[in-house]
């Protein structure tokens, strides 16, 4: 199945026989609802300010221990995965193993409907 945002073309027959014909569905949901009818989004609030908390540790460290602050891609690695308390460093947790947990997003994919794809039962 193909979930995507209605819109011009998107309610075309071809364009709904034609994946359908290799094997796909094309679901289009209600135009205009992404923030509602999309399951991650509900998540990403909870992901970008982990990020900004664990962004901001990284700078308090750098300007505490008087080194130049610079992101580079291992800072962006714990950022995102976070770290284990170690060398003196504190211990900070994975932005994304926190908010896109699978408790946190089968809750999101209840809330807009998506397991299974109506309303009326919830997934478990």
């Amino acid at each position: 199945m193909i979930k995507c945002e209605s819109g011009p073309g998107r309610l075309d027959i071809m364009m709904l026989v034609m994946p359908h014909l290799k094997g796909f569905y094309l679901f289009p949901t209600i135009s205009n609802a992404t923030s509602e009818m999309q399951e991650c989004d509900l998540l990403y609030g909870l992901f970008k300010s982990m990020i900004r908390v664990n962004l901001q540790k990284l700078l308090n460290e750098g300007i505490k221990a008087k080194r130049p602050v610079c992101i580079c891609c291992h800072d962006l690695g714990v950022i995102v995965n976070g770290r284990k308390a170690e060398g003196g460093l504190n211990a900070l947790p994975s932005s994304f193993m926190t908010a896109f947990s699978t408790e946190k997003v089968i809750s999101s994919w209840n809330k807009v409907g998506a397991c299974p794809l109506n309303q009326s039962q919830q997934f478990t």
